[in-house]
């Protein structure tokens, strides 16, 4: 093979191998985004069982999903209403995520501490690996703020796939368990908030 070919086929090979990098990526995170609602789960097949019982009115149809990132929430956290005053255990069902395989925090913690508290170095110290616990305040917070602050996210209230914030909370903590690492799951929920498949 002269040098030519050898490069040729070695960037081939790079090419075929990216591909299915990505490709296995994708389908792995797709697995699990697709259980976290999301348009993709609530624009057809929800959507048409909703409408078809009468409900469906607010479902999105031809409105896209527009949820605010996490730093709309931490930059004011009077944004949460009274929920900023309650505790992360209490939406989620279990204290906030300490490192990167599960383990929670000891301490109750409000939403306004996970998304505030800073160490004495600047960073924040709540925030877990991926920002998995600030994408599961976002998350919930987007559903509850549905049509306010131009947010479209309507999974939260009655006729809706959940009935309450806490409901939706619990959702997402039980599919933690799906994945078991906190970065991958903050940043699939990252990738929610922000629309990227």
């Amino acid at each position: 093979m002269n040098k030519d070919n050898k490069e040729s086929h070695n960037m081939e090979e790079t090419k075929t191998t990216t591909a299915r990098r990505k490709f296995l990526v994708k389908a792995s995170a797709g697995a699990l985004i697709s259980t976290i609602p999301a348009k993709s789960v609530w624009a057809t097949g929800l959507t048409n069982s909703i409408t078809a019982s009468g409900h469906g009115s607010d479902m999105g149809g031809s409105k896209s999903v527009y949820l605010r990132p996490v730093r709309f929430w931490r930059n004011d956290p009077n944004r949460m209403g009274h929920y900023k005053d309650v505790d992360f255990a209490v939406i989620f069902g279990a204290n906030a995520f300490r490192d990167n395989h599960g383990a929670r925090h000891s301490e109750s913690l409000t939403l306004e501490e996970v998304l505030t508290t800073k160490r004495d170095d600047g960073t924040y110290r709540y925030r877990g690996e991926g920002d998995v616990n600030w994408n599961m305040i976002a998350i919930v917070m987007n559903a509850f703020k549905h049509g306010r602050h131009s947010i479209h996210y309507p999974l939260v209230g009655n006729n809706r796939p959940f009935g309450t914030v806490e409901e939706l909370g619990k959702h997402l903590n039980t599919k933690f368990n799906s994945v078991g690492v906190a970065s991958v799951y903050g940043s699939q929920l990252h990738n929610v908030i922000n629309h990227r498949g």
